[in-house]
């Protein structure tokens, strides 16, 4: 054993190193207690009125405050002061000394670089979304960042209609619409924190223009963004015909948004949604009606027509939402081409896909084509019976007029007209 009250080299160098760390050290000014003495007071605030007032309890409570962090951690220029009251001015809070990862996804975002370009910027800083000394945990329900809280956070500004038209930051109707889509509704209404907010879609703090290729809402991103939440859809959507298009690099394919839309996404039973059944020709037909798109990629043109023209399409006018429509016969995520053996208007599954209205239907009804717009049936059954329907019309209706304009002049024969009975002539006048 060592002998008492001696110490050994080790111990001898880090009491040093202690000891002179201890005197090389900057002083760090006031400890928190002596902030308060002044900022506890609920009045006290700038020459201009903004209140520098902080609630201790509320400070113990944050993120920060649990941490045991001081005042002069993050107001760094007070680092050393004695003379009180301090300067007024002070500079801004650098998060970046802790949060580096964070602020450089910041400063090349919407919001970072809009804040470079001038000072009096209003785009969102750290505090906008954080908050200052009462910061908590994105996972406590208090925090502004709580799921339930978000989409009230990012609206502060964005449904400003006044700092909108300023900031040319978008249509505020269109943000308006979350509430009441069924993202917002089932956030909002059921409380289902997994429901898409805000950052999910547009990140959090590498928020990007829509036009930037590194935007979670490019258009090239869409699907991927949406499949975070949508796993399954975007795997039948990928080998869709639609998908495989898109992972070759079509620009013009339909992605999520072209057909449910961006914020104001419905559920299909709401008759508001882009995809509710008397609504999903008009939706397809944004593409495929679409006269540069057809002669660019040699689609072939008036199926809208054609369909509107029908039974089918002629009860969904007249607002039938359980007669065929577009996914009804082509699918919805899941669409092929016909000579896909796997689609649902495969020649071979044809009768399938019909009988999923009409049970009690036979295989000679998937014969003919549907979309036949001013060209011929393929196949002589339907071309013959359109033919003959045509003809039977013909003369049910003109042998119909022509039994009308018959039994009208027997009539008029039958019972001629009288003329009627001239005026007698007074006694002793004259003609």
């Amino acid at each position: 054993m060592r002998p008492a009250g001696k110490m050994t080299v080790t111990g001898l160098v880090i009491v040093l190193a202690l000891a002179g760390g201890f005197w090389a050290a900057p002083a760090r000014g006031q400890s928190l207690s002596e902030c308060m003495d002044c900022h506890s007071d609920a009045g006290i605030a700038r020459e201009d009125g903004r209140s520098v007032s902080v609630s201790l309890d509320t400070f113990k409570k944050s993120v920060h405050g649990r941490a045991d962090l001081s005042c002069v951690d993050c107001h760094q220029d007070l680092a050393g002061v004695k003379d009180f009251p301090h300067p007024a001015s002070l500079k801004p809070i650098a998060c970046a000394s802790c949060h580096a990862d964070a602020d450089r996804e910041y400063q090349t975002s919407i919001h970072g670089q809009s804040l470079a370009r001038t000072e009096k910027s209003d785009a969102a800083t750290c505090a906008s979304c954080h908050g200052s000394h009462d910061i908590l945990p994105a996972k406590d329900p208090e925090s502004k960042l709580f799921r339930l809280n978000l989409p009230a956070t990012c609206g502060q500004c964005h449904l400003n209609k006044e700092l909108a038209d300023q900031n040319h930051s978008g249509d505020v109707s269109k943000v308006e619409s979350y509430f009441t889509s069924i993202h917002g509704w089932a956030l909002a209404r059921a409380g289902l924190t997994v429901s898409a907010v805000c950052t999910d879609c547009h990140g959090a703090h590498r928020i990007h223009r829509i036009e930037d290729p590194n935007s979670k809402v490019a258009r090239a991103n869409i699907p991927q963004t949406c499949s975070q939440c949508h796993l399954g859809v975007y795997d039948t959507y990928i080998s869709s015909v639609h998908g495989r298009a898109f992972v070759a690099g079509n620009p013009d394919v339909p992605v999520c948004t072209s057909c449910h839309s961006e914020h104001q996404i419905q559920v299909t039973t709401d008759p508001n949604s882009t995809v509710y059944p008397t609504r999903v020709s008009q939706t397809c037909s944004a593409c495929h009606e679409n006269v540069a798109l057809n002669l660019k990629y040699q689609l072939p043109t008036g199926r809208l027509k054609s369909y509107q023209k029908s039974f089918h399409g002629i009860s969904s006018k007249l607002g039938d939402v359980t007669v065929a429509n577009c996914a009804s016969c082509h699918g919805d995520h899941d669409i092929l081409p016909s000579t896909d053996p796997r689609s649902s208007i495969s020649p071979k599954n044809l009768s399938k896909t019909c009988g999923k209205c009409h049970p009690q239907g036979s295989r000679e009804w998937a014969i003919g084509n549907i979309h036949t717009a001013k060209r011929m049936e393929q196949h002589w059954i339907p071309r013959v019976l359109r033919q003959l329907y045509v003809v039977l019309i013909a003369v049910v209706i003109g042998g119909l007029v022509a039994f009308i304009a018959i039994d009208l002049y027997s009539r008029i024969k039958a019972h001629p007209r009288k003329k009627p009975d001239e005026p007698k002539k007074p006694a002793g006048g004259k003609d």
